[in-house]
């Protein structure tokens, strides 16, 4: 596998700051992704599904997700996702389903890492461990990870409703849509 080298436009050359893969040394983000496999998308592709049993994690190298939930019948926006961010990393921790549906918006490029090599390169790396939980921890803080604002333009997304395919009205006013 050819090394990785980070580029998204909204931030340039690197990894998205905030994210991952950003808080490692080059040469330990290496090592994790050499371990994994690279796989592309295209738009409006479900890379993990709320409520799936699956355990392995993706690394976000090109492009950018969505994260919804499903409450009460409609798809609540979570979290968008940019290069750098580990997707799934929940369910490879604690073995439990799925806590969201992860959707691409346009183009993205991952590296699959299994449960095991994942929990490896953890237990082998104790600051990226704590890296981990720090991201865990601020992840609950919003929308976007690590405190990060969204891009200035909207990721192109597979469908208009990419952000949210509510029926109902939205934060107590009707939608036009």
């Amino acid at each position: 596998m050819k090394p990785v080298k980070p580029m998204n436009r909204q931030f340039g050359p690197g990894w998205t700051p905030g994210s991952f893969l950003a808080s490692l040394p080059p040469d330990k983000c290496a090592e994790l992704l050499a371990s994994g496999v690279r796989r592309q998308f295209g738009a409006g592709r479900p890379l993990l599904r709320e409520g799936e049993l699956s355990t392995h994690v993706e690394v976000l190298i090109r492009g950018f997700v969505k994260v919804t939930n499903v409450l009460d019948g409609v798809e609540v926006l979570m979290a968008i996702r940019m290069p750098g961010d580990i997707l799934g990393e929940m369910a490879a921790l604690t073995g439990r389903p799925r806590m969201a549906t992860v959707t691409t918006c346009g183009r993205v490029t991952s590296c699959v890492l299994s449960k095991g090599e994942f929990r490896r390169f953890l237990r082998e790396n104790p600051a990226a461990a704590l890296n981990m939980a720090a991201a865990l921890g601020s992840g609950c803080a919003g929308p976007t990870s690590a405190g990060r604002t969204l891009p200035r333009t909207r990721p192109r997304c597979a469908s208009p409703g990419c952000w949210s395919r509510s029926p109902r009205p939205v934060a107590g006013r009707p939608t036009t849509d």
